[in-house]
Protein backbone atom coordinates (compact mmCIF):
# COMPACT_ATOMS: atom_id res chain seq x y z
CA UNK A 1 0.00 0.00 0.00
CA UNK A 2 1.30 3.48 -0.91
CA UNK A 3 2.04 5.70 1.88
CA UNK A 4 -0.32 8.26 1.34
CA UNK A 5 -2.82 6.45 1.77
CA UNK A 6 -1.89 5.32 5.14
CA UNK A 7 -1.05 8.59 6.02
CA UNK A 8 -4.72 9.85 4.61
CA UNK A 9 -6.38 6.95 6.36
CA UNK A 10 -4.48 7.91 9.42
CA UNK A 11 -5.68 11.63 9.52
CA UNK A 12 -8.97 10.46 9.17
CA UNK A 13 -8.71 7.78 11.83
CA UNK A 14 -7.32 9.79 14.65
CA UNK A 15 -10.10 12.55 14.03
CA UNK A 16 -9.65 14.53 17.66
CA UNK A 17 -5.92 14.58 16.89
CA UNK A 18 -6.26 15.59 13.56
CA UNK A 19 -8.54 18.71 14.53
CA UNK A 20 -6.36 20.07 17.33
CA UNK A 21 -3.48 19.71 15.54
CA UNK A 22 -4.96 21.62 12.92
CA UNK A 23 -6.95 23.84 14.46
CA UNK A 24 -3.46 25.43 16.15
CA UNK A 25 -2.26 25.69 12.72
CA UNK A 26 -5.33 27.35 10.95
CA UNK A 27 -5.54 30.22 13.68
CA UNK A 28 -2.13 30.89 13.12
CA UNK A 29 -2.41 31.62 9.29
CA UNK A 30 -5.87 33.30 9.81
CA UNK A 31 -3.62 35.63 12.37
CA UNK A 32 -0.82 36.26 9.65
CA UNK A 33 -3.57 36.20 7.19
CA UNK A 34 -5.00 39.28 9.09
CA UNK A 35 -2.32 40.87 10.70
CA UNK A 36 -0.40 41.58 7.36
CA UNK A 37 -3.94 42.99 5.45
CA UNK A 38 -3.66 44.77 8.56
CA UNK A 39 -0.20 46.57 7.94
CA UNK A 40 -0.31 46.84 3.99
CA UNK A 41 -3.90 48.95 4.98
CA UNK A 42 -1.86 51.06 7.70
CA UNK A 43 0.61 52.00 5.03
CA UNK A 44 -1.38 52.14 2.47
CA UNK A 45 -3.54 54.69 4.35
CA UNK A 46 -0.50 56.57 5.52
CA UNK A 47 1.00 56.91 1.83
CA UNK A 48 -2.48 58.28 0.07
CA UNK A 49 -2.85 61.04 3.41
CA UNK A 50 0.68 61.95 3.06
CA UNK A 51 0.28 62.33 -0.64
CA UNK A 52 -2.81 64.18 -0.41
CA UNK A 53 -2.98 66.35 2.72
CA UNK A 54 1.18 67.10 2.94
CA UNK A 55 3.19 66.93 -0.32
CA UNK A 56 1.61 65.42 -2.99
CA UNK A 57 3.54 63.53 -5.25
CA UNK A 58 5.63 66.50 -6.22
CA UNK A 59 5.55 69.77 -3.65
CA UNK A 60 6.49 73.55 -5.39
CA UNK A 61 7.59 76.18 -2.65
CA UNK A 62 9.89 78.95 -2.25
CA UNK A 63 13.44 77.98 -1.56
CA UNK A 64 13.40 79.25 1.50
CA UNK A 65 9.95 78.68 2.63
CA UNK A 66 10.46 75.19 4.35
CA UNK A 67 13.50 76.04 6.26
CA UNK A 68 11.05 78.59 7.58
CA UNK A 69 7.91 76.51 8.43
CA UNK A 70 7.66 77.01 11.94
CA UNK A 71 7.51 80.74 11.67
CA UNK A 72 4.38 80.16 8.87
CA UNK A 73 6.32 82.76 6.30
CA UNK A 74 3.51 83.76 4.23
CA UNK A 75 6.10 86.47 2.64
CA UNK A 76 8.20 83.08 1.55
CA UNK A 77 5.60 82.61 -1.07
CA UNK A 78 4.92 80.91 -5.03
CA UNK A 79 4.19 83.81 -7.17
CA UNK A 80 2.05 84.46 -10.18
CA UNK A 81 0.76 80.96 -8.93
CA UNK A 82 -2.04 81.21 -12.11
CA UNK A 83 0.98 80.92 -14.74
CA UNK A 84 2.21 78.17 -12.68
CA UNK A 85 -0.70 75.95 -12.77
CA UNK A 86 -1.42 76.33 -16.53
CA UNK A 87 1.71 75.25 -17.39
CA UNK A 88 1.61 72.46 -15.35
CA UNK A 89 -2.04 71.51 -16.69
CA UNK A 90 -0.22 71.03 -20.15
CA UNK A 91 2.53 68.03 -18.84
CA UNK A 92 0.89 64.70 -20.40
CA UNK A 93 1.84 63.14 -16.36
CA UNK A 94 0.80 65.22 -14.06
CA UNK A 95 -2.51 64.47 -12.87
CA UNK A 96 -4.16 67.06 -11.01
CA UNK A 97 -2.21 70.12 -9.31
CA UNK A 98 -3.63 72.22 -6.44
CA UNK A 99 -2.59 75.81 -4.90
CA UNK A 100 -2.70 76.04 -0.85
CA UNK A 101 -1.79 78.42 1.52
CA UNK A 102 -1.70 77.89 5.19
CA UNK A 103 -1.71 79.65 7.64
CA UNK A 104 -2.12 79.79 11.76
CA UNK A 105 -5.44 81.49 13.45
CA UNK A 106 -6.84 82.40 16.06
CA UNK A 107 -10.66 82.13 16.92
CA UNK A 108 -12.56 84.58 18.95
CA UNK A 109 -16.26 83.44 18.32
CA UNK A 110 -17.62 86.72 17.01
CA UNK A 111 -17.48 89.48 19.28
CA UNK A 112 -19.26 91.88 17.19
CA UNK A 113 -23.00 92.23 17.29
CA UNK A 114 -25.48 91.47 14.57
CA UNK A 115 -28.85 91.03 13.70
CA UNK A 116 -29.85 87.97 15.49
CA UNK A 117 -27.99 88.77 18.24
CA UNK A 118 -30.38 91.72 18.77
CA UNK A 119 -33.52 90.30 20.38
CA UNK A 120 -35.69 92.82 21.04
CA UNK A 121 -34.95 95.20 17.98
CA UNK A 122 -37.74 98.05 19.35
CA UNK A 123 -36.19 97.85 22.99
CA UNK A 124 -32.60 98.22 21.96
CA UNK A 125 -33.44 101.27 19.28
CA UNK A 126 -35.24 102.72 21.63
CA UNK A 127 -32.80 102.79 24.39
CA UNK A 128 -29.87 103.73 21.85
CA UNK A 129 -31.97 106.64 20.51
CA UNK A 130 -33.03 108.07 23.63
CA UNK A 131 -29.61 107.10 25.47
CA UNK A 132 -31.04 106.68 28.50
CA UNK A 133 -28.46 105.34 30.57
CA UNK A 134 -25.04 105.96 30.92
CA UNK A 135 -23.88 103.01 28.01
CA UNK A 136 -26.10 104.23 25.28
CA UNK A 137 -25.36 107.85 25.83
CA UNK A 138 -22.07 106.70 25.28
CA UNK A 139 -22.25 104.40 22.56
CA UNK A 140 -24.67 107.15 20.71
CA UNK A 141 -22.00 109.72 21.06
CA UNK A 142 -19.28 107.87 19.67
CA UNK A 143 -21.65 106.68 16.95
CA UNK A 144 -22.05 109.98 15.47
CA UNK A 145 -18.16 110.70 15.72
CA UNK A 146 -17.91 106.87 13.33
CA UNK A 147 -20.57 107.36 10.80
CA UNK A 148 -18.77 111.11 10.43
CA UNK A 149 -15.38 109.41 10.25
CA UNK A 150 -16.53 106.45 7.99
CA UNK A 151 -17.75 108.44 5.83
CA UNK A 152 -15.07 110.00 4.82
CA UNK A 153 -13.97 106.66 3.80
CA UNK A 154 -17.18 106.40 1.60
CA UNK A 155 -18.88 104.53 4.08
CA UNK A 156 -22.73 106.16 4.58
CA UNK A 157 -24.11 104.54 7.98
CA UNK A 158 -27.62 105.87 8.23
CA UNK A 159 -28.01 108.48 11.38
CA UNK A 160 -29.85 106.42 14.47
CA UNK A 161 -33.44 108.38 14.60
CA UNK A 162 -33.90 107.20 11.01
CA UNK A 163 -33.57 103.09 11.90
CA UNK A 164 -36.82 101.34 12.44
CA UNK A 165 -37.23 97.81 14.25
CA UNK A 166 -38.86 96.61 10.60
CA UNK A 167 -35.86 98.66 8.92
CA UNK A 168 -34.45 96.71 5.86
CA UNK A 169 -32.00 94.39 7.44
CA UNK A 170 -29.21 96.02 5.84
CA UNK A 171 -29.77 99.19 7.24
CA UNK A 172 -30.36 97.53 10.56
CA UNK A 173 -26.97 96.14 9.83
CA UNK A 174 -24.98 98.87 8.99
CA UNK A 175 -26.26 100.84 12.16
CA UNK A 176 -24.77 97.64 14.06
CA UNK A 177 -21.63 97.76 11.83
CA UNK A 178 -21.40 101.85 13.23
CA UNK A 179 -21.56 100.59 16.83
CA UNK A 180 -19.03 97.69 16.45
CA UNK A 181 -16.91 100.34 14.70
CA UNK A 182 -17.17 102.52 18.55
CA UNK A 183 -16.88 99.04 20.64
CA UNK A 184 -13.38 98.59 18.80
CA UNK A 185 -12.14 101.62 19.72
CA UNK A 186 -12.84 102.32 23.02
CA UNK A 187 -12.78 100.43 26.15
CA UNK A 188 -16.28 100.82 27.90
CA UNK A 189 -15.53 99.29 31.05
CA UNK A 190 -14.12 102.88 32.28
CA UNK A 191 -17.81 104.22 32.51
CA UNK A 192 -19.25 103.71 36.22
CA UNK A 193 -22.46 102.52 35.02
CA UNK A 194 -20.71 99.51 35.21
CA UNK A 195 -19.32 99.80 38.26
CA UNK A 196 -22.33 98.36 39.89
CA UNK A 197 -23.51 95.33 37.62
CA UNK A 198 -22.94 92.16 38.35
CA UNK A 199 -19.82 90.60 36.09
CA UNK A 200 -20.17 86.89 34.79
CA UNK A 201 -17.29 84.65 35.34
CA UNK A 202 -16.54 84.69 31.08
CA UNK A 203 -16.40 88.68 31.63
CA UNK A 204 -13.90 88.61 34.36
CA UNK A 205 -11.60 86.89 32.39
CA UNK A 206 -10.96 89.76 30.01
CA UNK A 207 -10.45 92.59 32.94
CA UNK A 208 -6.41 93.00 32.38
CA UNK A 209 -3.93 93.05 29.40
CA UNK A 210 -6.86 94.48 27.46
CA UNK A 211 -4.70 95.79 24.53
CA UNK A 212 -5.39 93.80 21.20
CA UNK A 213 -8.08 95.10 18.80
CA UNK A 214 -9.74 91.49 19.60
CA UNK A 215 -9.74 91.45 23.06
CA UNK A 216 -11.12 95.03 23.18
CA UNK A 217 -14.36 94.71 21.38
CA UNK A 218 -14.56 91.56 22.45
CA UNK A 219 -14.53 92.79 26.28
CA UNK A 220 -16.69 95.55 25.51
CA UNK A 221 -19.45 92.80 24.13
CA UNK A 222 -19.33 90.37 26.99
CA UNK A 223 -19.82 93.64 28.96
CA UNK A 224 -23.09 94.69 26.89
CA UNK A 225 -24.17 90.82 27.23
CA UNK A 226 -24.39 91.32 31.05
CA UNK A 227 -25.70 94.68 31.53
CA UNK A 228 -28.61 94.15 29.01
CA UNK A 229 -28.78 90.43 29.59
CA UNK A 230 -32.87 91.05 28.17
CA UNK A 231 -31.54 93.03 24.87
CA UNK A 232 -28.56 91.39 23.79
CA UNK A 233 -28.24 87.19 23.49
CA UNK A 234 -25.50 85.66 24.94
CA UNK A 235 -22.96 84.22 22.60
CA UNK A 236 -21.14 81.07 24.33
CA UNK A 237 -18.48 81.20 22.24
CA UNK A 238 -17.20 84.74 22.34
CA UNK A 239 -15.26 84.78 25.82
CA UNK A 240 -13.19 82.00 23.97
CA UNK A 241 -9.93 82.07 21.87
CA UNK A 242 -9.08 78.47 20.07
CA UNK A 243 -5.98 78.16 17.45
CA UNK A 244 -6.47 76.79 14.04
CA UNK A 245 -4.80 76.00 11.25
CA UNK A 246 -6.75 77.03 8.01
CA UNK A 247 -6.28 76.04 4.28
CA UNK A 248 -7.37 78.80 1.59
CA UNK A 249 -8.00 76.22 -1.19
CA UNK A 250 -8.97 76.23 -4.93
CA UNK A 251 -12.53 73.80 -4.30
CA UNK A 252 -12.63 72.86 -7.89
CA UNK A 253 -8.70 71.26 -7.85
CA UNK A 254 -9.10 69.69 -4.74
CA UNK A 255 -11.37 66.58 -6.10
CA UNK A 256 -8.20 64.52 -6.47
CA UNK A 257 -7.00 65.76 -3.03
CA UNK A 258 -8.67 65.84 0.27
CA UNK A 259 -11.99 66.19 -1.84
CA UNK A 260 -13.66 68.22 0.19
CA UNK A 261 -16.85 68.17 -0.96
CA UNK A 262 -17.34 64.54 -0.60
CA UNK A 263 -16.46 64.77 2.82
CA UNK A 264 -18.82 67.67 4.20
CA UNK A 265 -21.41 65.88 6.91
CA UNK A 266 -23.56 69.36 7.61
CA UNK A 267 -24.25 71.29 5.56
CA UNK A 268 -26.67 74.73 5.13
CA UNK A 269 -29.99 74.25 2.88
CA UNK A 270 -28.26 75.64 -0.66
CA UNK A 271 -25.80 72.54 0.31
CA UNK A 272 -22.81 74.42 -1.84
CA UNK A 273 -19.13 74.69 -0.99
CA UNK A 274 -18.38 78.62 0.17
CA UNK A 275 -18.62 81.19 -1.97
CA UNK A 276 -16.03 83.56 -3.56
CA UNK A 277 -16.39 87.27 -4.10
CA UNK A 278 -15.71 90.56 -2.56
CA UNK A 279 -18.41 90.53 0.12
CA UNK A 280 -18.88 86.74 0.72
CA UNK A 281 -17.27 85.22 3.96
CA UNK A 282 -17.93 81.58 4.09
CA UNK A 283 -15.46 78.71 5.68
CA UNK A 284 -15.86 74.86 6.44
CA UNK A 285 -14.77 73.29 9.55
CA UNK A 286 -13.28 70.35 10.45
CA UNK A 287 -16.01 68.32 12.98
CA UNK A 288 -13.23 68.40 16.04
CA UNK A 289 -12.71 71.83 15.79
CA UNK A 290 -16.36 72.68 15.33
CA UNK A 291 -16.68 70.93 18.31
CA UNK A 292 -14.03 72.81 20.26
CA UNK A 293 -15.62 75.92 19.25
CA UNK A 294 -19.27 75.00 19.74
CA UNK A 295 -20.16 76.25 16.48
CA UNK A 296 -22.84 74.96 13.91
CA UNK A 297 -23.64 75.81 10.32
CA UNK A 298 -24.65 79.18 10.19
CA UNK A 299 -22.88 80.52 12.93
CA UNK A 300 -20.61 83.43 12.67
CA UNK A 301 -16.67 83.53 13.79
CA UNK A 302 -13.77 85.91 14.24
CA UNK A 303 -10.67 85.00 12.83
CA UNK A 304 -7.78 86.96 13.48
CA UNK A 305 -4.18 86.17 11.87
CA UNK A 306 -0.78 87.25 10.38
CA UNK A 307 -1.15 88.83 7.12
CA UNK A 308 1.95 88.12 4.06
CA UNK A 309 3.43 91.65 5.54
CA UNK A 310 3.37 90.50 9.16
CA UNK A 311 0.39 92.65 10.28
CA UNK A 312 -2.47 91.40 11.74
CA UNK A 313 -5.92 91.06 9.90
CA UNK A 314 -9.18 89.58 11.00
CA UNK A 315 -12.49 89.14 9.15
CA UNK A 316 -15.62 87.22 10.60
CA UNK A 317 -16.88 84.26 8.57
CA UNK A 318 -20.37 82.59 8.33
CA UNK A 319 -19.90 78.59 9.08
CA UNK A 320 -20.97 77.23 5.62
CA UNK A 321 -20.24 73.29 6.23
CA UNK A 322 -18.84 71.41 8.86
CA UNK A 323 -16.57 68.32 7.45
CA UNK A 324 -15.08 65.35 8.87
CA UNK A 325 -11.51 64.31 7.59
CA UNK A 326 -10.35 60.97 8.40
CA UNK A 327 -7.21 62.09 9.92
CA UNK A 328 -7.81 62.70 13.58
CA UNK A 329 -4.68 65.16 13.71
CA UNK A 330 -6.22 67.68 10.61
CA UNK A 331 -9.86 66.83 11.57
CA UNK A 332 -9.23 68.32 15.28
CA UNK A 333 -8.33 71.93 14.32
CA UNK A 334 -8.07 72.92 10.78
CA UNK A 335 -10.46 74.78 8.44
CA UNK A 336 -10.83 75.51 4.73
CA UNK A 337 -12.20 78.57 2.81
CA UNK A 338 -11.81 79.54 -0.88
CA UNK A 339 -8.26 80.41 -2.26
CA UNK A 340 -8.98 83.78 -3.04
CA UNK A 341 -10.68 84.57 0.13
CA UNK A 342 -7.44 83.37 2.04
CA UNK A 343 -5.22 85.80 -0.29
CA UNK A 344 -7.17 88.75 0.81
CA UNK A 345 -7.50 88.11 4.73
CA UNK A 346 -3.63 87.42 4.59
CA UNK A 347 -2.79 90.51 1.74
CA UNK A 348 -1.20 87.52 -0.57
CA UNK A 349 -2.17 88.73 -4.02
CA UNK A 350 -1.27 86.94 -6.57
CA UNK A 351 0.89 84.51 -4.73
CA UNK A 352 0.19 81.14 -2.72
CA UNK A 353 2.15 79.14 -0.27
CA UNK A 354 2.60 75.62 -2.10
CA UNK A 355 1.11 74.08 -4.83
CA UNK A 356 0.96 70.44 -4.67
CA UNK A 357 0.90 67.75 -7.90
CA UNK A 358 -0.45 64.08 -8.36
CA UNK A 359 1.05 62.34 -11.09
CA UNK A 360 -0.85 59.76 -13.33
CA UNK A 361 1.91 56.92 -12.31
CA UNK A 362 4.46 57.89 -9.75
CA UNK A 363 6.64 55.89 -11.45
CA UNK A 364 7.76 59.05 -13.83
CA UNK A 365 8.25 61.53 -10.84
CA UNK A 366 12.28 61.47 -11.49
CA UNK A 367 11.19 62.06 -15.07
CA UNK A 368 8.27 64.91 -14.17
CA UNK A 369 10.12 67.18 -12.27
CA UNK A 370 13.09 68.43 -14.74
CA UNK A 371 10.24 69.21 -16.83
CA UNK A 372 8.45 71.20 -14.22
CA UNK A 373 11.41 73.13 -13.46
CA UNK A 374 12.44 73.41 -16.97
CA UNK A 375 8.71 75.19 -17.39
CA UNK A 376 9.13 77.49 -14.23
CA UNK A 377 12.34 78.59 -15.53
CA UNK A 378 10.78 79.43 -18.88
CA UNK A 379 8.18 81.77 -16.87
CA UNK A 380 10.98 83.35 -15.31
CA UNK A 381 9.70 82.82 -11.80
CA UNK A 382 12.43 82.03 -9.48
CA UNK A 383 13.06 80.76 -6.46
CA UNK A 384 10.95 78.11 -6.37
CA UNK A 385 12.39 74.69 -5.51
CA UNK A 386 10.28 71.31 -6.99
CA UNK A 387 11.15 68.56 -4.29
CA UNK A 388 9.94 64.79 -4.00
CA UNK A 389 7.66 63.72 -1.77
CA UNK A 390 10.32 61.34 -0.75
CA UNK A 391 12.47 63.72 0.09
CA UNK A 392 10.43 66.10 2.57
CA UNK A 393 11.05 66.31 5.75
CA UNK A 394 9.46 63.47 7.61
CA UNK A 395 7.36 62.11 5.91
CA UNK A 396 8.95 59.28 4.08
CA UNK A 397 10.71 58.09 7.63
CA UNK A 398 6.42 57.84 8.75
CA UNK A 399 6.07 55.51 5.58
CA UNK A 400 9.56 53.86 6.24
CA UNK A 401 8.24 53.50 9.84
CA UNK A 402 5.25 51.89 9.16
CA UNK A 403 7.14 49.04 6.70
CA UNK A 404 10.04 48.48 9.55
CA UNK A 405 7.01 47.63 12.10
CA UNK A 406 4.93 45.86 9.45
CA UNK A 407 7.70 43.66 8.55
CA UNK A 408 8.75 42.91 11.72
CA UNK A 409 5.31 42.64 13.11
CA UNK A 410 4.99 39.95 10.37
CA UNK A 411 7.95 37.99 11.13
CA UNK A 412 7.18 37.99 14.86
CA UNK A 413 3.79 36.71 14.16
CA UNK A 414 5.29 34.04 11.94
CA UNK A 415 7.19 32.85 14.11
CA UNK A 416 4.59 32.77 16.63
CA UNK A 417 2.52 30.89 14.39
CA UNK A 418 5.75 28.76 13.24
CA UNK A 419 5.88 28.12 17.45
CA UNK A 420 2.53 26.74 17.84
CA UNK A 421 2.64 24.52 14.71
CA UNK A 422 5.88 22.82 15.45
CA UNK A 423 4.86 22.51 19.16
CA UNK A 424 1.63 21.14 18.61
CA UNK A 425 3.42 18.64 15.22
CA UNK A 426 5.76 17.33 17.89
CA UNK A 427 3.39 16.68 20.85
CA UNK A 428 1.57 14.69 18.29
CA UNK A 429 4.65 12.59 17.64
CA UNK A 430 5.60 12.16 20.50
CA UNK A 431 2.31 10.85 21.28
CA UNK A 432 2.29 8.08 19.14
CA UNK A 433 5.43 6.09 20.63
CA UNK A 434 3.58 3.20 20.71
CA UNK A 435 2.10 2.84 17.14
CA UNK A 436 5.62 4.29 15.72
CA UNK A 437 6.79 0.73 17.82
CA UNK A 438 4.22 -1.06 16.24
CA UNK A 439 4.57 -0.36 12.56
CA UNK A 440 8.69 -0.66 13.05
CA UNK A 441 8.38 -4.32 14.39
CA UNK A 442 5.67 -5.07 11.17
CA UNK A 443 8.90 -4.06 9.20
CA UNK A 444 8.17 -0.54 8.35
CA UNK A 445 11.89 1.17 8.10
CA UNK A 446 13.18 4.10 9.81
CA UNK A 447 13.11 6.24 6.03
CA UNK A 448 9.54 5.03 5.08
CA UNK A 449 8.39 5.98 9.45
CA UNK A 450 9.54 9.50 8.70
CA UNK A 451 8.01 9.98 5.02
CA UNK A 452 4.94 8.74 6.54
CA UNK A 453 4.06 11.19 9.68
CA UNK A 454 5.29 14.12 6.88
CA UNK A 455 3.18 12.95 4.61
CA UNK A 456 0.30 13.34 7.26
CA UNK A 457 1.86 16.31 8.86
CA UNK A 458 1.41 18.11 5.26
CA UNK A 459 -2.26 16.49 4.51
CA UNK A 460 -3.33 18.47 8.23
CA UNK A 461 -1.03 21.40 7.27
CA UNK A 462 -2.45 21.76 3.90
CA UNK A 463 -5.96 21.62 4.69
CA UNK A 464 -5.76 23.34 7.99
CA UNK A 465 -3.64 26.38 6.37
CA UNK A 466 -6.17 26.75 3.38
CA UNK A 467 -9.11 27.00 6.25
CA UNK A 468 -6.78 29.52 8.36
CA UNK A 469 -6.29 32.00 4.88
CA UNK A 470 -9.98 31.22 4.26
CA UNK A 471 -11.21 32.39 7.28
CA UNK A 472 -8.79 35.12 7.93
CA UNK A 473 -9.64 36.71 4.07
CA UNK A 474 -13.48 36.04 4.80
CA UNK A 475 -12.72 38.61 7.65
CA UNK A 476 -10.53 40.97 5.60
CA UNK A 477 -12.12 41.33 2.49
CA UNK A 478 -15.16 42.61 3.96
CA UNK A 479 -13.25 45.05 6.56
CA UNK A 480 -11.46 46.19 3.08
CA UNK A 481 -14.68 47.23 1.79
CA UNK A 482 -16.42 48.66 4.78
CA UNK A 483 -13.78 49.89 6.63
CA UNK A 484 -12.83 49.90 10.41
CA UNK A 485 -13.48 53.16 12.60
CA UNK A 486 -11.18 53.30 15.16
CA UNK A 487 -11.66 57.18 15.34
CA UNK A 488 -11.34 58.06 18.91
CA UNK A 489 -8.88 55.72 19.48
CA UNK A 490 -6.56 57.66 17.00
CA UNK A 491 -7.69 60.66 17.52
CA UNK A 492 -4.86 62.47 19.63
CA UNK A 493 -2.52 60.55 17.40
CA UNK A 494 0.11 63.02 15.80
CA UNK A 495 0.73 61.26 12.82
CA UNK A 496 -1.10 61.16 9.30
CA UNK A 497 -3.05 57.48 9.87
CA UNK A 498 -6.80 57.51 9.46
CA UNK A 499 -9.44 56.92 12.11
CA UNK A 500 -11.04 54.77 9.27
CA UNK A 501 -9.32 52.18 8.20
CA UNK A 502 -9.17 49.26 5.45
CA UNK A 503 -7.55 46.84 5.31
CA UNK A 504 -5.67 45.95 2.15
CA UNK A 505 -5.63 42.45 0.95
CA UNK A 506 -3.98 40.40 -1.26
CA UNK A 507 -4.15 37.16 -3.33
CA UNK A 508 -0.08 36.89 -3.36
CA UNK A 509 0.36 37.48 0.22
CA UNK A 510 -2.52 35.37 1.01
CA UNK A 511 -1.03 32.46 -0.99
CA UNK A 512 2.41 33.05 0.54
CA UNK A 513 0.66 32.54 4.09
CA UNK A 514 -0.64 29.41 2.66
CA UNK A 515 2.49 27.39 1.33
CA UNK A 516 4.49 28.89 4.66
CA UNK A 517 1.91 27.07 7.15
CA UNK A 518 1.66 23.77 5.24
CA UNK A 519 5.75 23.99 4.69
CA UNK A 520 6.07 24.82 8.85
CA UNK A 521 3.38 22.31 9.57
CA UNK A 522 5.36 19.83 7.25
CA UNK A 523 8.87 19.91 8.11
CA UNK A 524 7.91 19.87 12.07
CA UNK A 525 7.26 16.54 11.44
CA UNK A 526 10.87 15.85 10.83
CA UNK A 527 12.83 16.09 13.98
CA UNK A 528 10.58 13.77 16.44
CA UNK A 529 10.26 11.48 13.47
CA UNK A 530 13.73 10.88 12.67
CA UNK A 531 13.97 10.56 16.27
CA UNK A 532 11.42 7.83 17.08
CA UNK A 533 12.32 5.92 13.63
CA UNK A 534 15.42 5.37 15.71
CA UNK A 535 14.17 3.98 18.53
CA UNK A 536 14.35 -0.26 18.73
CA UNK A 537 10.28 -1.39 18.32
CA UNK A 538 10.67 -3.01 21.78
CA UNK A 539 11.70 -0.01 23.51
CA UNK A 540 8.92 2.41 21.43
CA UNK A 541 6.19 -0.38 22.63
CA UNK A 542 7.33 0.43 26.04
CA UNK A 543 6.68 3.67 26.11
CA UNK A 544 3.56 5.18 27.77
Amino acid sequence: MKLYRIAFRNVLRNKRRSLLSGTAIAIAAMIITILLSLYSGIGKDMEDNVYKFLTGHIRIRHNEYTANENLNPLHLSVDHYKEILTRLDNIGTIKASNPRISFGTAFYGSPRLFIEDIKDRDKFLTAFKTADNPVFSFLREKYLYAKERLGERGYDLPLPDEVTATANPVVLGDLLYGINEVLTRYELYDLPFFSGISLSEETKEFTNGKVSYEERILFNRLLLQDAFPDLIAESPRSGKMILGMGMGIDFERDKDFINIKEKITQRDARGELPGTGENIREIILTSGLAKKLNATIGDRLTISTKTKYSGINGMTFTVKGIISLPVGMYNNNMFFLPLDTAQKLLKMDDSVSEILVLLKNIQNIDKTIPVIQNTIAEAQISNIEVSPWSTIDIYPMYLAIIDFVGYYMGLFFFLLGSTVIITTTMMVIYERMREIGTIAAMGMKGGQIVKLFFLESFIIGAIASFVGVIIGSGITIPLSIYGMDWTEAMGEINMVISGFLRPQWDLGRTFIVFVYSTAVASFASFIPSRRAAKIQPVEALRAL
